[in-house]
C-alpha cells in the first residue's frame, strides 16, 4: 500500500492519503485480488482524484446558484424601484398638466359666458323694451332691474361654479393671513 499512499501523494500535491479512503482502498484490493504494485492503481486512484471533484461540485454550484440568485434579485429590485420612481414621475406631471388644461378650458369657458352672456341679456332687454307700453315707465325700470340682477346672478353664480374651488381656498388663506 506504500506504492499507493506515493501515489495518491502526487496526485494531491503531497497530501497524506485519508484513513477512510485507505481503508476502501484495501476493500477493493482484497475484493478484486489487486496486488499493490499493480498498475490498475493509478486508474483507481484517478478515479478517485475525479470523484472527490465530483463530491464537490454539489456545493459549489449551490453557493454559486445562491449567489446568482441573490444578484439577479437585487438587480431586479432596483429595475422596480427605478420603474417605480419614474412612473411616480410621470403620474405627478400628468396631473399637473390635467390640472393646468382644466384651469384654462375654466378660465377660458368664463370669459366666453362673460362675453355672450352680457351680449344675450343685452338682446333680451332691448327685446322686452320693444314690448313694454311706452306709458308704463315703472315697469320698464322693474323690468330692466330683474333683467340686471338675474344676469348678475347667473355670471356671478358661474364664475363662483368654475373658479369657487380656487376663490375659496385664496380667501381662506388671506383670511388667515398665510
Amino acid at each position: 500500500m506504500s506504492d499507493i499512499a506515493e501515489t495518491y501523494k502526487e496526485l494531491h500535491g503531497g497530501k497524506e492519503i485519508p484513513p477512510d479512503l485507505e481503508k476502501r482502498l484495501l476493500v477493493i484490493a482484497a475484493a478484486l485480488h489487486i496486488k499493490p504494485e499493480d498498475s490498475f492503481w493509478l486508474i483507481i486512484l484517478g478515479l478517485d482524484y475525479y470523484q472527490k471533484l465530483f463530491e464537490q461540485m454539489p456545493a459549489s454550484m449551490r453557493a454559486e446558484s445562491e449567489v446568482i440568485t441573490r444578484q439577479v434579485k437585487e438587480a431586479s429590485a432596483q429595475v422596480i424601484r427605478a420603474a417605480t420612481a419614474e412612473i411616480e414621475k410621470n403620474q405627478a406631471a400628468a396631473r399637473l398638466e390635467i390640472e393646468k388644461t382644466t384651469a384654462a378650458q375654466k378660465a377660458e369657458l368664463v370669459k366666453t359666458l362673460g362675453t355672450v352672456l352680457p351680449l344675450k341679456l343685452g338682446e333680451a332687454l332691448s327685446s322686452l323694451e320693444s314690448k313694454i307700453d311706452k306709458g308704463s315707465g315703472r315697469m320698464k325700470v322693474a323690468i330692466i332691474t330683474l333683467a340686471i340682477a338675474l344676469g348678475l346672478t347667473v355670471s356671478g353664480g358661474l364664475a363662483l361654479f368654475f373658479l369657487g374651488e380656487n376663490v375659496g381656498q385664496q380667501t381662506v388663506q388671506q383670511q388667515r393671513g398665510q
